[in-house]
């Protein structure tokens, strides 16, 4: 019996973004500008061989992943192999709220990033005055499982880290801190 070498696979269903986020790098590098997203076939045929190798959990995230066109069916495909499925998603397209909820109902896990509850304070984050929509899509995805919360802890909002604790506990989420800081 051989041993896997493999178990998680961060998929990057997609570089495009929504999003300018002040720490993130896909949407200002060039390496990122225009690469072509599989087809909903190679992407299917992509999972099988990952799964082949002893991939059982796929992290769907990009870019802003909601923006693949084939995200509902790709997770669908990966758990019918058997595979462990998480989709990590800014959530600040009110236009693709509907998507984002059937998508949290496919997956096993729903991640949203969420770094301030500051509208002021977001948009200089995130690049994107959305923090009015992200929380409404955290209320609304919590009804149907709990989301957790991807803060990225700057300088701009480690001051606010309890009230993102809170948040959290009041939306029935955990809470995942990542600092950033030069």
């Amino acid at each position: 019996m051989s041993e896997n070498k493999f178990y998680c696979l961060r998929y990057y269903v997609t570089y495009r973004c929504n999003s300018k986020c002040s720490y993130c790098n896909v949407w200002r590098d060039e390496l990122f500008k225009n690469k072509k997203e599989l087809s909903l076939e190679d992407a299917k045929l992509m999972l099988k061989q990952c799964y082949d190798i002893g991939i059982r959990y796929v992290d769907f995230t990009g870019g802003e992943p909601t923006l693949y066109p084939y995200l509902k069916e790709i997770i669908e495909y990966a758990k019918e192999l058997g595979i462990k499925t998480e989709v990590t998603s800014n959530c600040i397209s009110s236009k693709s709220k509907q998507k984002m909820l059937e998508i949290a109902s496919s997956a096993d896990k729903f991640n949203t990033s969420l770094d301030t509850l500051n509208n002021k304070a977001y948009h200089k984050i995130r690049g994107a005055d959305c923090c009015e929509n992200v929380k409404n899509t955290v209320k609304d995805i919590s009804t149907i499982r709990s989301p957790k919360i991807m803060t990225v802890v700057t300088k701009d909002n480690i001051n606010e880290l309890d009230k993102m604790i809170k948040y959290a506990k009041d939306n029935k989420s955990l809470i995942y801190l990542s600092p950033m800081f030069p």
